[in-house]
């Protein structure tokens, strides 16, 4: 049914009883209405809504509950949509996209990827999974959406690891969380890498020399046959 949906008639909707859903359509502005569902108590559940055609598809976007706009907010919020649908978006398409991106969460991207390199050597495995799983270096976003992940989220948190272990520790957590991306971005997963242009962390100097055979025989003879000895031999 058509009507023009103010405060006096919207009052005044009710759902028939051989009824679960219906809608009553606004007879001024074409596409916007209000959704009436029976609840399980047997009470009716009343939805601000809208309903336009995009991509040769019909779409309908929740805008309210009619407790929490009044009909003047729910016929602005359809204007909107309508006027995004003009310029020829597709409100309702991007908010399935979001919460789909929204639904693969950082934890369930590194799982994928750790079973996915499996071909790695053992030590290059263990380093992947304590930096990126199992140690505290990326923790805080295990739970957020992959896609959502942004450059201040992984500053953030190499700041964090440079101040609770090192910079060293830092430098090779941000090649892991680097690499796990770009495979991301390899999988279609996400479109961006958010370690770019993060300040990379100092990485451990490489040593000037190391010690000669003559000089390790002497260590070895030097050391004596008790626990200090066995632990630098």
């Amino acid at each position: 049914m058509k009507i023009k949906l103010d405060v006096k008639t919207v009052a005044g909707l009710a759902l028939a009883k051989d009824r679960a859903e219906d809608f009553a359509w606004d007879s001024e502005l074409e596409g916007f209405g209000l959704r009436l569902r029976r609840r399980r108590d047997g009470g009716v559940l009343r939805t601000w809504a809208t309903q336009y055609r995009a991509n040769g598809r019909t779409r309908r976007v929740t805008l309210g509950a009619f407790e929490k706009l009044t009909p003047a907010q729910a016929r602005e919020g359809a204007r909107k949509i309508f006027a995004a649908v003009a310029l020829g978006h597709d409100p309702q398409a991007a908010k399935q996209e979001k919460r789909a991106r929204s639904a693969l969460t950082f934890r369930a991207a590194v799982e994928a990827y750790l079973a996915a390199k499996q071909n790695l050597r053992p030590v290059s495995q263990r380093i992947n999974t304590l930096y990126l799983r199992d140690g505290p270096y990326f923790r805080p976003l295990h739970a957020m959406g992959l896609a959502d992940i942004t450059h201040p989220d992984v500053a953030a948190r190499l700041s964090a690891t440079v101040r609770s272990h090192s910079e060293h520790t830092a430098a090779a957590a941000r090649r892991a969380l680097s690499a796990l991306f770009v495979w991301c971005m390899e999988e279609g997963w996400t479109t961006n890498n958010p370690v770019i242009g993060t300040r990379k962390p100092q990485d451990a100097k490489p040593r000037d020399r190391v010690l000669g055979n003559d000089e390790l025989t002497a260590i070895w003879r030097a050391c004596s046959d008790d626990e200090y000895g066995r632990i630098v031999r």
